[in-house]
Order: structure tokens, then C-alpha cells, then sequence
């Protein structure tokens, strides 16, 4: 597939974090010479999205698994779909006072505190953040509802069914399961996360 990226920012950017990942004055003694675990955005992570030669550098997932000489063909990627979400012990922390946080985390903080301080909101409760629900979507909420809200993990036969089913289904349908069937096809393993409480920033320590 061609190159896709949003500007030339994101461009740099990626090419700078790969320059990290190679340089031992950074991070490349550690992928040279051990195991490694990374934990960062599902994008940064697609370990099955081959993106072409020169391009896959646009995941640092793709890049260590079809580039990178020590690690080509070693890496097992993990996708948590984080689906909604509850302010929980971010609910009165300042990010000024925190480590540099990414701009999307920044604007989820941000917005969910403001509604929490206005009062549209519960602190422990679960809200959806990025609009509106699709059928599969609610399909995998009311499937975790059964098991105690649990994540849900769709096995290939399982997903196979739900494709073949998809195909005497509306074409609104069957291009809802054919898109999500992409995106989890870029990771080892893809685990829905239906409740869960946002990530706590670490504090800076001076």
C-alpha cells in the first residue's frame, strides 16, 4: 500500500523515532541485544501492516518486524481497543505538572475535565468519546456484558463466521466487518477493552 501520512510533521517525527530505535545512544543496544517491550498508540504498533520498502518507518510495529535486522520476523504485537472510558484518578490532575503527555491524551484529559468540573459528568463512570457506535461495536458491548465486562477476544474461526454472515447482510454492514477486519488484521492479537479507566500520567519529579 502507498505511504499514508497526515503531514509533514508525523513525518518527521516517525522517521526521528526510528532513528532512536537504531541509535545505541538511545534505544538500539536494547533491540540489538534483548527483548524488548514497547507500549504506546495502536498505530506506532502495526507488527502485520506491511506498508512497502522505504515506507515502514510510518509504524515503528512495521518497520521492527519487516526492516530492522534484529528483529525481523520477532515481533508479537498486541492490540487493546479501548472502546469507552472513566475519568477516574485524572479527574483533578494537572497535565503542566505531568510528563510530556501526546496531543490526543492531552485533549481527552482536557475535555473530560472540563465536563467533570461543569458537572456533566461522573468521574467513575464510563462515557464514549469519539462519537457514534456502529452495530459491531454494540455487538462487542452486549457480548462483554454477558462475561462481567470482560475484553472480548475473537478467535479466526469466530471471525470468519461473522464475515461469512456479514455477506447476506446489508452493504452498510458488510463494509463495517470489512473495515474492522483490516484494522485487526495489522496486530498478532486484537482484544477489545469495553470499560476501562484512562491512563494516569506520571508526574514529573525534579
Amino acid at each position: 500500500k502507498a505511504m499514508t501520512l497526515s503531514s509533514w510533521w508525523e513525518y518527521f517525527r516517525q522517521k526521528e523515532i526510528v532513528k532512536r530505535i537504531n541509535d545505541k545512544r538511545y534505544f538500539g543496544e536494547y533491540f540489538k541485544n534483548q527483548k524488548v517491550i514497547m507500549y504506546g498508540g495502536g498505530n506506532h504498533m502495526k507488527s502485520k501492516h506491511y506498508y512497502g520498502v522505504g515506507d515502514n518507518f510510518i509504524s515503528e510495529g512495521s518497520y521492527l518486524n519487516f526492516d530492522n535486522e534484529s528483529t525481523k520476523g520477532k515481533v508479537y504485537s498486541i492490540m487493546l481497543n479501548g472502546m469507552s472510558f472513566s475519568l477516574g484518578k485524572m479527574k483533578d490532575v494537572n497535565l503542566d505538572n505531568c510528563i510530556s503527555q501526546g496531543t490526543q491524551y492531552r485533549k481527552i484529559i482536557s475535555r473530560m475535565q472540563k465536563a467533570y468540573k461543569e458537572g456533566l459528568l461522573n468521574s467513575n463512570e464510563n462515557y464514549f468519546l469519539f462519537g457514534f457506535r456502529n452495530g459491531f461495536e454494540k455487538f462487542i458491548f452486549s457480548k462483554s456484558y454477558q462475561y462481567k465486562n470482560s475484553g472480548i477476544v475473537i478467535s479466526d474461526k469466530v471471525w470468519n463466521e461473522i464475515a461469512n454472515i456479514s455477506t447476506q447482510l446489508t452493504d452498510d454492514i458488510q463494509m463495517i466487518i470489512e473495515l474492522e477486519n483490516e484494522t485487526r488484521n495489522d496486530y498478532d492479537k486484537y482484544i477489545y477493552i469495553p470499560y476501562s479507566p484512562l491512563t494516569v500520567a506520571r508526574k514529573n519529579v525534579w
